[in-house]
């Protein structure tokens, strides 16, 4: 009976992507962003849903997308990170997102009442925090453009903390096909031994090395457009320009726009330091470099340990962007 009720609760929720929305396929592939959690992806998210033939899909591998009868991939992380047969059931579950035959993580009441609501549209967004071990997989299924974004690990930690998100790092560790394509011995009894001695700190960062290992390891990554969280802050007006151009995208003014509105996920006391317009290097600067007076030195040396543990190159110790010179560019 449960359920049954929260099937309906769902279907309710977004009935209006389903009865107001019109949406034909056009000529331009659907973008899947690809992220960890914290790392400004609702922002990225929200900017290209800023275009009038955009509509986003939010979250689609969050439990809570499958709780009732809609979907056939359990409501819990273990199903979501190690489940068996997960390869087969996301594609089907993406297949029929695409398909306009599910709705789910889009258009609600809320964007009606806001005046908001895009009726018209030929291209999706979607917003991915988990799966990116099968980027590839998504890749050959379905005609997309993968979106890689990236934040510094420190400051991923530091936000899950804060959050106090729940670890899953056991996650990882149960996936037997995970084991088997990215992990060695070693590897898997130096993430159990964080995992037991380490700190909250330590674990969180282990936690972000096994998210992003395969695709800064393993995937083939040559049509991927990359950014970052932190060039999307200091570089804006770059960042904009090369999303608008690569991802083909209808009205720059647009882009321009959006990037006043904060996000839903926006700590209020950032934004208010983003808007101050007579400090705008000054702010920009500091909202990528804020944790490193949080952390010691001695803090920052285990985290960097542990990348190097996994020959992770795209972050390095005493940098707060990316490396452009990182083995992941070069593959």
């Amino acid at each position: 009976m449960i359920d049954i009720l929260r099937t309906v609760r769902e279907k309710l929720k977004y009935l209006p992507a389903r009865l107001f929305n019109f949406h034909n396929d056009g000529d331009n592939k659907d973008i899947f962003i690809f992220t960890s959690p914290r790392s400004g992806s609702t922002w990225l998210m929200e900017l290209i849903a800023s275009q009038d033939n955009i509509k986003y899909v939010n979250e689609p591998l969050h439990i809570n997308r499958h709780k009732g009868l809609l979907t056939d991939i359990n409501p819990n992380w273990v199903e979501i990170y190690s489940g068996q047969d997960r390869k087969r059931k996301f594609c089907n579950f993406f297949n029929r997102i695409i398909s306009e035959e599910l709705f789910v993580g889009q258009q609600k009441f809320k964007e009606i009442h806001k005046g908001q609501f895009d009726y018209f549209t030929n291209r999706r967004v979607f917003k991915i925090l988990r799966g990116k071990d099968l980027i590839n997989v998504f890749e050959e299924k379905f005609e997309i453009q993968v979106v890689y974004l990236l934040r510094h690990p420190i400051a991923v930690a530091l936000s899950l903390m804060k959050e106090d998100l729940e670890d899953r790092v056991n996650h990882f560790l149960a996936n037997k096909d995970y084991k088997e394509q990215f992990l060695h011995d070693d590897l898997i009894e130096f993430s159990r031994s964080i995992l037991k001695n380490g700190s909250r700190f330590e674990i969180k960062i282990l936690q972000w090395c096994l998210e992003n290992l395969p695709s800064l390891k393993f995937l083939n990554n040559k049509n991927w457009i990359v950014i970052s969280y932190e060039e999307m802050v200091v570089e804006e007006e770059k960042i904009l320009r090369e999303l608008y151009k690569e991802l083909e995208l209808e009205n720059l003014d647009k882009l321009y726009s959006q990037v006043k509105i904060p996000s839903r996920t926006t700590d209020e006391k950032n934004q208010k330091f983003i808007n101050d317009s007579t400090n705008e290097i000054i702010n920009k600067e500091f909202l990528i470099k804020k944790w490193d007076n949080v952390v010691s030195q001695i803090q920052k040396e285990k985290a960097f340990a542990i990348l190097d543990e996994f020959g992770i190159d795209i972050y390095q110790l005493g940098q707060f962007t990316i490396n452009k010179k990182s083995e992941f560019f070069i593959n």
